[in-house]
């Protein structure tokens, strides 16, 4: 097929995982075949470029609340926050729609399987 091995090299020295590595660790864990890593691969290619926005603006958003912080400038402080709510909350959509999209693609045993890698760590407060 194409775009074999070609998934590692969209990596522009960000740090956080970029598709190709995020499908290659659910081939492993979940037992995917070579279509299903395909189609799961199209999903988080359709969403990286709002994935990537969206993180930046964190990025962006979480240095200048820093430096409100820093300067008691509590009315920035307060419009940032509001921001970050909403980035949070844009970010937070995107993944339960990656999520969903991927578990269209997987066997029910699969659906388990991936449920259970988000359950890991439950947090118990």
């Amino acid at each position: 097929g194409k775009g074999k091995g070609a998934y590692g090299q969209k990596f522009k020295g960000k740090s956080y995982p970029d598709s190709g590595m995020r499908v290659e660790r659910l081939a492993q864990k979940l037992d995917l075949n070579e279509a299903q890593q395909e189609q799961i691969s199209a999903i988080l290619e359709a969403s990286s470029s709002s994935r990537e926005s969206l993180n930046e603006k964190m990025q962006t958003n979480r240095e200048a609340l820093n430096e409100a912080m820093a300067s008691d400038n509590s009315a920035s402080v307060q419009s940032l926050a509001d921001q970050k709510g909403d980035l949070i909350a844009d970010l937070t959509v995107l993944r339960a729609n990656d999520r969903s999209q991927i578990k269209a693609v997987l066997t029910p045993e699969q659906q388990e399987a991936f449920a259970e890698m988000k359950q890991r760590r439950p947090r118990r407060h």
